[in-house]
């Protein structure tokens, strides 16, 4: 993407791997490696999909063929836009379906008539791998094949701890690249550049390229968690997010040991993600809950993690008794230590009883309905036992954020 001056350049696309293929053995499904993704200038990290459903959720058209088209969206999170089944024009081809705005192409899965499974012929990777300005260093290093001691590896070198990527923790680099020694001053010149330091912002965790000279086929994607200064060399701790062997890589490290054909090279900091809070909505039984003792209380519907602020609760519960005796329930508001509101009622073996209760509560808790009976075997019911819409709502608690 040319840059143009004086304008700001929105990127999209793909910058470490997320290729998409079929299935070894062909299924419904195809696989999608893990990999990193940049969304209007933003990365995100791809965890992968080794079966991600075409053809089980929308089935191939008997007699007419179709294309689905797979992408990634803003939270890296994969999508399909599923195509309409129509004739082949007079050249043969199949109209695809056009994208959402918002996405991020992966691949093309042409749909066969009456096919139950996806060829690899059938999948076109239509990636946009893009590269992008941002603030990058690199340096030449020969990389030790095998098992390495936690100890100097001697200049220019690097190694592992290990020969099998899949247990791989933790790499040893002279101080020294091979290329010789980063300018800097202040202890160990790679210590500074590998942990941030003074040459770069300081970014941990951060992701770390390590790819080959000569063949642009051997590459590894790394995720650095700590560097620790042995003056001669570094220890740094790592994991392999991916490599030219797919994800979970578990053989052993795909890299050349051609004097100085290992380049290592900072892609930029892991993005921190952080969970969203809920604001308002409800919670609701997944199945009845059979109160099995006495003036015990058994847990209800529960609301996710509330966010910052002030929430109005309310809730209900129905419940139903299983003798000639009348039971009584003791119905509670609670975040699991603070009871914010409560009632009773009774009922009987015959007539089922409904019971409420509201409450103003401070956010960032999981609130939920508790409640108990004076006899034993009674049940908060999942539904109404008369005349049920199906819809789960007999027991449930709403949230909303009023302040």
């Amino acid at each position: 993407m040319p840059l143009v001056p004086g304008a700001i350049q929105v990127y999209r696309g793909i910058v470490v791997d997320c290729t998409p293929a079929a299935q070894s053995t062909p299924a419904a499904t195809i696989a999608v490696k893990s990999g990193v993704q940049v969304f209007d200038n933003v990365e995100g990290t791809f965890a992968g999909n080794a079966a991600y459903d075409i053809l089980t959720g929308h089935p191939a058209d008997p007699t007419l063929p179709r294309w689905d088209r797979v992408w990634l969206d803003s939270t890296s999170a994969l999508n399909t836009t599923v195509g309409t089944p129509v004739a082949p024009d007079d050249s043969g081809a199949v109209a695809k379906p056009a994208l959402p705005s918002t996405a991020n192409p992966i691949a093309d899965v042409y749909v066969a008539a009456a096919v139950t499974t996806i060829t690899a012929g059938a999948v076109q990777d239509v990636r946009n791998v893009v590269g992008f300005p941002r603030p990058t260093q690199s340096f030449t290093y020969s990389f030790l094949s095998g098992a390495q001691a936690a100890a100097d590896p001697g200049a220019g070198n690097f190694g592992f701890d290990t020969a099998s990527v899949g247990t791989l923790a933790h790499m040893y680099a002279s101080s020294q690249s091979a290329g010789g020694i980063f300018p800097g001053g202040g202890g160990s010149p790679m210590f500074i550049w590998l942990s941030g330091g003074t040459t770069v912002p300081q970014m941990l965790p951060y992701y770390l390229l390590i790819s080959s000279q000569t063949d642009p086929t051997l590459w590894m994607v790394c995720v650095v968690t700590a560097v620790v200064n042995h003056s001669t060399w570094v220890d740094v701790s790592l994991t392999v997010l991916n490599s030219n062997q797919g994800s979970p890589p578990i053989t052993n490290p795909r890299l050349n040991t051609t004097f100085q054909d290992c380049v290592f090279q900072l892609l930029g900091p892991v993005p921190t993600i952080t969970s969203p809070t809920a604001t308002n909505g409800s919670g609701v039984l997944s199945g009845d809950v059979t109160m099995t003792l006495a003036n015990t209380f058994y847990d209800g519907p529960t609301t996710p993690a509330l966010g910052a602020g002030t929430f109005l609760l309310e809730a209900y519960g129905t419940f139903t008794g299983v003798t000639a005796t009348t039971p009584r329930f003791t119905f509670r508001l609670t975040d699991g230590t603070t009871t914010y509101a409560e009632a009773e009622m009774a009922t009987s073996a015959t007539v089922p009883g409904n019971v409420a209760a509201q409450a103003i509560v401070p956010g960032g808790a999981t609130y939920k309905i508790t409640a108990a009976s004076t006899v034993a075997g009674c049940t908060m019911k999942r539904d109404p036992v008369d005349n049920s819409s199906g819809a789960h709502l007999a027991s449930k608690i709403d949230y909303v954020k009023i302040a």
